[in-house]
């Protein structure tokens, strides 16, 4: 029952030449099985690429340069017609041999991935790439397709349990962000009202600065990393850089504190604020570093600031670079950016409620209880123990 997956899948050609006078809803593949996600549009006239493949429901789709890391997923019906870049091949499922909810499970195999990373080729974690024949020539436990059925049936309702418990984890993280938004921009008030309260319009230059500790690279060292999610999630633990392999003769150290961001990514809201966990790791210089000046923020409020989407966009649309995948929001836009700045008990306030944030997911362990529990569930399933 353990066979190549070329057995029950083909890569198929849905490319279709980009025309410059259409805008593309765009898709993305997140890593570790975790499926499809919305990109910005993206106008033809504006892309880099002659050609974009089309997606359809029920075809599987693979990053080439993240599948190692699990970056593949059966498209579901809601993204049909959407579109992926020529790196994002594509391949038809044989509904005779395979069924698309159990390839959908494949794809969330660790065991794939495993797979999938031995096979991928470049240096360096983030430089590595996959073939086609990489996934066609990875094997798998296919059954019959009754039995695939009966088994994506059992899985899928024991997985989605664990998905309702985590979606209401989220939906608290969730009531977090909506109260350090409300704090930090005060809505409900109007301009009058905030600075008879205090509140000031500043220049984000007049209350932080530009604070970078640049290290030169030591090819013998390896440095410890972060990077930074999109939608103003903060900053996450990534793998160390390697010294040797890393392209730059420069990286940046974090200080505890401060406020940084991703240039080329902050027209979807790659902001965060740099906590004690991160103290001390290093970053590339895409990523500028902000001090407060001495009692006039916190790196807080700011993060704080720039949670809505709706304040991305007013940095975004001044940003330079052809194409909205390579726009950089650089330093100097960023301390221009005019924003009312609460008094210094109300960004207090803040830093209180997004310490109880962080506080809540790190003393909440159900993510990590309900990702065992998926994979003792999938490692079972395809053993056959279903």
């Amino acid at each position: 029952m353990i066979r190549p997956l070329r057995e029950v899948i083909k890569i198929v050609d849905r490319s279709e030449a980009v025309d410059a006078s259409i805008d593309y809803l765009m898709a993305g593949v997140l890593s570790y099985g975790k499926g499809l996600f919305e990109r910005p549009s993206q106008a033809g006239v504006s892309s880099s690429y002659s050609r974009f493949n089309r997606l359809y429901g029920g075809e599987l789709v693979l990053s080439q340069l993240f599948g190692w890391e699990g970056a593949l997923a059966v498209v579901p019906d809601s993204f049909e017609g959407r579109y992926v870049s020529s790196s994002f091949p594509v391949f038809e499922i044989d509904r005779d041999e395979a069924d698309p909810d159990f390839i959908s499970l494949v794809c969330q195999w660790p065991e794939l991935w495993s797979q999938l990373n031995q096979k991928a080729k470049g240096l360096g974690l983030r430089r590595r790439n996959l073939t086609p024949d990489a996934l066609l020539s990875s094997t798998a436990w296919l059954p019959s397709v009754p039995e695939q059925r009966r088994v994506a049936s059992l899985v899928s309702t024991a997985l989605a349990r664990t998905d309702a418990a985590s979606k209401a984890m989220h939906a608290t993280l969730s009531d977090f962000d909506r109260l350090l938004i409300a704090l930090a921009h005060r809505d409900d008030l109007t301009d009058e009202q905030k600075r008879e309260r205090g509140w000031r319009k500043l220049r984000l230059g007049d209350v932080m600065r530009l604070d970078l500790d640049p290290v030169k690279v030591d090819p013998s060292q390896d440095y410890p990393n972060a990077g930074c999610y999109s939608f103003a999630r903060g900053l996450f633990l990534k793998p160390p850089i390697v010294g040797m392999e890393w392209q730059s003769d420069t990286l940046f150290r974090l200080r505890a504190g401060q406020f940084t961001y991703l240039k080329l990514k902050a027209f979807e809201g790659a902001f965060a604020f740099v906590s004690e966990e991160f103290e001390g790791r290093y970053v590339s210089n895409e990523y500028p570093t902000y001090s407060p000046i001495n009692g006039e923020c916190r790196s807080e409020w700011v993060f704080a600031h720039f949670k809505p989407q709706r304040v991305w966009a007013t940095l975004a649309s001044g940003s330079k670079g052809i194409g909205a995948r390579r726009e950089r929001v650089n330093p100097t836009r960023l301390l221009a950016h005019e924003a009312w700045v609460p008094p210094m008990p109300d960004q207090d306030r803040i830093a209180d409620v997004l310490a109880a944030q962080r506080r809540f997911t790190a003393s909440d362990t159900f993510q990590k209880d309900a990702d065992a529990l998926r994979r003792s569930i999938l490692s079972k399933a395809f053993r056959g123990e279903l």
